[in-house]
């Protein structure tokens, strides 16, 4: 099989952390295994870099993993039923003896109110109308259900956020002493936070491993440059970033941070529903097959897929569908003029990240 010169990441999850999937998705074009250390534990994850330890060395193929930090996130917590029904235009109590609460419990107080606050990747929407002593109350623009543990984005609070959490130094140690190629350090906010993660890995004797900063909120944006010298790629995560930004212009984003990392010869990653629909349907859309294919033609050195493969109903379909965009839009590529063909040298090359396999 012809390698294509643009990687493809998967991630793996549910759909597809068995032996016979890991080798058919290698067989299928991946180069490199996404392990979401926001979900799982360090024993279920172990599992996954053996099974796939086992089968790149079975398959002689040079598979790279890399680890997703789970980074400072806000989440919902806990409910009653697990899920609230959200009413339109209802004002709910936002704080430990209200509707529902989110943890870190602090972050409540950074609430100020007519800030918006994104719930489930965005699907929900609230602004802040009040607070009192027993918390803040919300507005919501939208009526959906709203399960337990669901993500929380508040752009204009202004939260304590620590360089490397606790967790992800655990998880860090954890995945580098098991064989893990990359790091994705997520919600990245400053260089500051790529040094902490070198400087762990230093400290530990695992300078080789790679850090890739995760461009997903606006101080990350606003300081893409000094992240740019520190980190050893980025990842265009347009998920979150597009809840922290106007979404009209993540488009032109994504060009301009691809265009300032090829200049650093950096290599760069686009994530985030690059082939959404094909979770629930064999076939993906033509707005994401033009999406996939544009992030080649801007010279990304990967694209990656998320919810396709970790709880897709069609996992090998999705890659196999992934390479063919791929290998077509390759086909009308000057490499000479790219990336790819530039000498690297304060870098660690994504080629060379995948032979660390």
């Amino acid at each position: 099989m012809d390698h294509p010169r643009t990687k493809i990441i998967a991630t793996l999850g549910p759909s597809t952390k068995t032996e016979d999937m890991i080798r058919s998705l290698i067989k299928s074009g991946v180069n490199v295994f996404r392990l979401n250390f926001s979900h799982g534990t360090h024993e279920e994850h172990l599992e996954i870099i053996q099974r796939i330890e086992k089968i790149r060395e079975e398959l002689k193929e040079a598979v790279a993993m890399m680890l997703d930090t789970k980074g400072y996130e806000v989440r919902v917590e806990p409910l009653p039923e697990k899920e609230l029904k959200i009413q339109k235009d209802k004002i709910y109590l936002l704080g430990p003896k209200g509707d529902f609460h989110l943890r870190p419990s602090d972050v409540v107080h950074k609430i100020e109110p007519g800030m918006e606050l994104f719930f489930d990747d965005g699907y929900l929407v609230a602004h802040c109308v009040g607070k009192d002593e027993d918390g803040v109350k919300i507005s919501f623009k939208n009526e959906r259900i709203l399960k337990q543990n669901k993500n929380c984005h508040i752009p204009e609070a202004h939260l304590d956020i620590p360089e490397i959490t606790e967790q992800d130094r655990k998880d860090i140690l954890f995945g580098i002493k098991n064989g893990i190629d990359l790091i994705a350090a997520s919600f990245v906010n400053s260089r500051a936070n790529i040094l902490a993660i070198k400087q762990l890995l230093l400290e530990n004797g695992y300078e080789d491993v790679g850090v890739i900063a995760k461009i997903e909120t606006l101080n990350s944006l606003n300081n893409y440059e000094s992240i740019l010298q520190e980190a050893d790629g980025i990842m265009v995560a347009r998920g979150d970033l597009g809840i922290e930004m106007k979404i009209e212009a993540l488009p032109s984003v994504q060009k301009m941070l691809l265009q300032k990392a090829q200049e650093w010869n950096k290599f760069t990653i686009v994530a985030t529903q690059m082939l959404e629909s094909m979770i629930e349907n064999p076939r993906p859309t033509r707005a994401e097959v033009s999406d996939v294919a544009n992030a080649i033609f801007e010279s990304a050195s990967a694209v990656m897929l998320s919810g396709e493969t970790a709880v897709g109903k069609y996992p090998l379909e999705t890659v196999q569908q992934m390479r063919r965009i791929v290998v077509d839009a390759e086909k009308h590529i000057d490499f000479n003029l790219s990336f790819f063909e530039k000498s690297p040298k304060n870098h660690i090359d994504m080629n060379i990240a995948i032979s660390y396999g």
